[in-house]
């Protein structure tokens, strides 16, 4: 046993000191169809948006990584108004998603928590020709929630992906009100650099 000891440590010191080896950093964008969801919203619908950041890829073995990220996220809402006007609802975040991932031969799947800063938002009307832009206030500044998806990286560094990002956190600032983000993301993303 004593014997046997001596050549685990050895195990996992070179496993570790590979997987140290293994951190990618690299860019990610997309779009976003997102709404508000919740017991107290009634007749909106997705609306397109986008999504642009940078993430750490710390991959501890061939098969598992954790992967932090830092993006800019426009989510909201829309929904029709009186006559032909459009009402959008233009919520800007920095969203930090922590991802524990798991690969399999270019295959991943991900999940893991988020949390969303909340920089500005507005209330746009478009009706005709006629556009109105106002405040959109009440909204609290920080949102906690999750993300989980799945998707396909090539060797080349090339990665396409679909995820879920769901609200936990009541939007309302002053409101007891359950309205919740709702987010689908579908994203490309590269990898600028492998240590």
């Amino acid at each position: 046993m004593r014997k046997l000891l001596p050549f685990i440590a050895a195990l996992f010191t070179t496993y570790f000191a590979q997987a140290q080896e293994s951190t990618n950093f690299g860019v990610v964008g997309g779009a976003n169809f997102s709404n508000w969801t919740g017991a107290n919203v009634g007749g909106t619908k997705s609306k397109a948006g986008y999504h642009v950041g940078a993430f750490l890829d710390y991959k501890f073995s061939a098969f598992a990584s954790f992967r932090p990220e830092i993006q800019l996220s426009n989510k909201g809402f829309k929904t029709e108004g009186e006559g032909d006007a459009i009402l959008r609802a233009q919520v800007n975040y920095i969203d930090i998603p922590v991802l524990f991932r798991v690969n399999a031969i270019g295959l991943f799947f991900e999940g893991g928590p988020t949390i969303s800063y909340k920089i500005s938002s507005r209330l746009k009307i478009t009706e005709g020709d006629s556009k109105i832009s106002t405040p959109l206030n009440g909204l609290k500044r920080v949102d906690i929630g999750y993300a989980a998806g799945l998707g396909y990286e090539l060797p080349a560094g090339i990665g396409i992906g679909l995820r879920y990002n769901g609200g936990l956190s009541k939007l309302p600032r002053k409101s007891e009100a359950k309205v919740y983000n709702s987010n689908v993301q579908l994203s490309l993303s590269y990898i600028l650099i492998r240590k």
